[in-house]
């Protein structure tokens, strides 16, 4: 199972956090990922995006906490947590949390969403000739796509798109 944390530093006072997962089969154990970003600092600013796909009986558990410290002022503050459902047994769980203890005005939020593929583009793509497992690994390089574009060093990028394509071969050939 392929897994990549990216953190870029724009300034002192900011940070970007991006990870994708591909995963198939069944584990033993349940694969967690735990993300915890706490500002103490004023006008600061957290952007975490963590995306997933998962096939067969695939699970994973994401848990990520902001916390916004007494004292912290004008902080920015986003966590997202997508993941695509590529079979019906596969599971994943997200728990965003925020926790703000200024009383400061401050920006923050959370999103999850998990998934399966739209039957609708699925079908628009082999009614233009496309099979279906091909339409599935072009579905899943697109969503990987917003991570990736935020990747500036090319050998980074290439080594995490080969890394995805590599898993979803693996995907397509069990």
């Amino acid at each position: 199972m392929p897994s990549s944390a990216r953190w870029q530093w724009r300034s002192a006072a900011a940070c970007h956090v991006r990870r994708s997962r591909a995963s198939s089969k069944e584990t033993a154990r349940r694969p967690r990922c735990s993300a915890c970003t706490s500002r103490a600092r004023t006008s600061t600013s957290t952007i975490g995006r963590y995306k997933g796909a998962l096939k067969d009986r695939a699970r994973t558990i994401y848990s990520g906490t902001v916390i916004i410290r007494q004292g912290a002022h004008k902080c920015d503050a986003y966590q997202t947590n997508r993941n695509i459902l590529l079979s019906e047994q596969a599971r994943a769980d997200s728990i965003p949390n925020l926790e703000i203890l200024s009383n400061d005005p401050v920006r923050c939020g959370h999103a999850a969403s998990v998934g399966p593929v739209d039957d609708d583009v699925i079908f628009y793509m082999q009614s233009r000739g496309i099979p279906y497992e091909e339409a599935e690994r072009l579905v899943v390089i697109g969503f990987f796509q917003e991570v990736l574009d935020r990747v500036t060093l090319l050998e980074v990028r290439s080594g995490l798109e080969s890394a995805i394509a590599a898993e979803i071969e693996k995907v397509h050939e069990d």
